[in-house]
This record gives structure tokens, sequence and C-alpha cells, in this order.
């Protein structure tokens, strides 16, 4: 009788062993697919992050080149500025810096207002130039240049002139700074309004 249960055992035993032999070779199978699976992933994720820094190369060097021109336009010709293209937590993004007589520096972290509002200006510039389909040719600034010394005014009428003229977009701006709206060089084509409120009432002038 023990013989016969110790056979029985041992039948078991092997019957067992075949069956997790054959699920440890099924396992192993699925471990190298998924393997081959992750791999693959991490390289379409490579792919589409460089796909994604490539599209962004393609807005740069006019983002580069607009910021650059306005910043030199109204500070000179020592700053000029620079976007670099880096993967942040599997995302691609830009990081802008100013550089000023060749030393690099991020805009937030290191200078003031000023420096801000025309970077901010030329962003709206630039994506309104890169917009599909695009709207019409007009751009509303609402006191864009809050930051801005009096001393560089002159430099920025003739900055958004000639951004005016060079994509032939209208720019209608809101402002407190009369000395801005006096620097018109162009009668022809540039109009000034003044807006006085007279018990809550809205009266609109036009003075040039």
């Amino acid at each position: 009788m023990l013989l016969k249960e110790y056979k029985t055992f041992l039948s078991d035993t092997k019957s067992k062993k075949k069956i997790y032999s054959e699920k440890k070779e099924s396992l192993t199978s699925e471990i190298s697919n998924i393997e081959i699976e992750v791999e693959n992933l991490q390289e379409a994720k490579d792919i589409v992050s460089a796909a994604g820094i490539l599209a962004q190369d393609n807005t740069k060097q006019l983002f580069e080149s607009l910021v650059t021109q306005a910043l030199q336009t109204v500070f000179g010709e020592e700053y000029s500025f620079t976007l670099e293209s880096r993967i942040f937590r599997n995302q691609p993004e830009m990081e802008m810096f100013v550089v000023e007589n060749g030393v690099k520096y991020s805009p937030k972290d290191e200078k003031g207002g000023a420096i801000i509002d025309i970077i901010s200006f030329a962003s709206r510039i630039v994506s309104w130039a890169i917009m599909e389909p695009k709207l019409e040719n007009v751009l509303l600034l609402d006191e864009p240049f809050k930051c801005l010394h009096k001393d560089v005014l002159s430099f920025l009428a003739q900055l958004m002139q000639d951004i005016s003229d060079q994509l032939g977009i209208q720019i209608i701006m809101i402002t407190h700074e009369r000395e801005l709206s006096n620097m018109s060089n162009r009668p022809d084509q540039d109009k000034t309004f003044v807006v006085k409120k007279i018990e809550a009432v809205s009266i609109v002038e036009r003075v040039k």
C-alpha cells in the first residue's frame, strides 16, 4: 500500500513538474516579449520626443530672430535671444535665454520687467505669424510695455513700425504713455485716439 501511494505521489509530482516547466517556458517567453515591447515603446517615445523638438525647431529660428531684433532695437546691439531644446519629464520643451555681451541668463530670474515686456511682445508676434489658419492681421495690446523706461520709448515706437511693415500686421495698442503715441512718423497710416471718462461716460477723440 505504501509503495502504491509513493508511485502515485511520484507520478503526480512528475506531472506537476511538467506543468510548471511548461508555465515557466510560457512566462519566460511572455517576459521576453514584454521586454521587447518596452524597448519598442521607449524607442517610440524617443522618436516622438525628437519629433517634438524638430517641430519646435521649425519656429526656433523665427522666434530667435524676431526677439533678438526687438531686444537690439530697444536696448542695443549687445543683446540677443536664444532658445535651447531639452527633454523634461519625457516632454520636449524650449528654454529661453537672453545673451548680453556674451553672457547667457534666464530673463525671468536675473533681469527686470523691461526685458520680459519686450520678449512677451515679440512672442505674441511670433504666435500670430505661425498660427494656422491665420486670424485677421490685427494685434490688440493692452499696456504691453508698462515696465519700460521713457528713455527707450522712441526705439520701441520704431520697433513696432518695423514689425508692422515687415509682417503686414496692424497693431492696436492701449497705453498711458502719451510720449509713445506721439512718436509716430507715418501720419498717413498711424492714428491716435484719446479716451476720456466724464461722469461715467467714455468719450473718444482722435488727436492724430
